[in-house]
């Protein structure tokens, strides 16, 4: 029953998310340049803070749920190749390390994108990576389909959401991201380390961010603002007492 009710509560925040995600990005293209500050505010407080952060925390936090289970050495070392198989792909695609390396130095937009990209890399590796899987495998019975299954639906998932962030106009972003996110996901199954995923993602939605200057538009005050709401979400969702429903680990 635990699980059933894990399972939909998981669904329902990852549709809030990706919902609240578009309606972020589509606000300027209905309103015009003038919407833009209030389309940042509702992606880094409403849809990354409470949204894909605080909620996620709070559910498994509900539901028992770990974040790291037991992997053998072996496996770990094939998920860290996994890894360093979606850097590559980054890297080949976007040429961001390039990109930062050869660009005149500006502090205060590596900062900027710092601020941004740390708490977006939460929400994302806690929406794709943890959660949807967990409730998945654990609501279908883990076997290779269902593994294989959730890796591509974070996949999609990692794809559709940067896809989100083109304003939906670049499909070679999509298509790029999914494999990306195909690797991360089976790097993530594999290792079975929430803290190896994210560092991964981490990095990865950085640099290549930074390579386009994809959050130039954002202001200072938002990107702080945002960064310290979203990291007291992180905080209050571990700090606030939870009713425990059931007694086992899902995961």
């Amino acid at each position: 029953m635990a699980q059933k009710k894990f399972t939909k509560l998981s669904i329902l925040i990852y549709i809030s998310f990706l919902c609240i995600w578009a309606i972020s990005a589509v606000l300027p293209e209905i309103f015009g340049p003038k919407a833009k500050i209030f389309s940042n505010i509702i992606f880094l407080f409403i849809c990354v803070g409470i949204t894909g952060i605080a909620t996620p925390i709070i559910i498994m936090r509900k539901y028992n749920v770990a974040y790291h289970y037991q992997a053998t050495m072996t496996s770990i070392i094939a998920g860290i190749i996994m890894y360093l198989i979606a850097s590559i792909i980054e890297i080949t695609f976007f040429t961001s390390w390039a990109t930062i390396i050869t660009s005149s130095d500006n502090n205060a937009i590596t900062i900027k994108h710092i601020l941004i990209t740390l708490p977006i890399s939460i929400a994302l590796c806690l929406q794709f990576y943890l959660m949807i899987p967990i409730a998945l495998i654990r609501r279908f019975q883990e076997n290779n389909l269902t593994i294989l299954m959730t890796i591509l639906i974070s996949a999609i998932s990692m794809g559709f959401g940067l896809f989100i962030e083109t304003g939906f106009r670049n499909a070679e972003v999509f298509l790029t991201m999914v494999l990306i996110g195909f690797f991360l996901g089976a790097g993530s199954v594999l290792t079975g380390k929430f803290f190896l995923t994210f560092t991964t993602l981490f990095l990865i939605i950085y640099t290549n961010s930074l390579a386009m200057v994809r959050y130039i538009d954002f202001s200072f005050p938002v990107a702080i603002t945002g960064f310290i709401f979203c990291i007291s979400a992180l905080l209050i969702g571990f700090a606030i007492q939870i009713k425990y429903s059931g007694t086992e680990h899902l995961l």
